[in-house]
């Protein structure tokens, strides 16, 4: 998460090993891995009993997608440039 806007910059599925925390690392950008925080986000979608379960890796991927980049609008909307 960038430490002024709060938006979230990168993010990688996975377990959580060491090479899935590589993995993000890697995805992120030199100027963030210097001051970055990490936080995990609870996604309904991703729990079995929620009626909007799926059983295909890329609808989790991206009901993530849409998460965060609901997540970054209502951030940038909150933080006037």
């Amino acid at each position: 998460m960038d430490i002024k806007t709060r938006q979230v910059i990168a993010f990688h599925v996975g377990d959580r090993s060491r090479d899935s925390a590589e993995a993000l690392w890697a995805k992120m950008q030199l100027l963030y891995r210097e001051q970055a925080t990490f936080h995990t986000a609870r996604v309904s979608r991703l729990v079995c009993d929620t009626l909007s379960f799926s059983k295909k890796l890329a609808s989790h991927i991206g009901a993530i997608k849409y998460f965060i980049f609901h997540y970054n609008l209502t951030r940038a909307a909150a933080f006037p440039v």
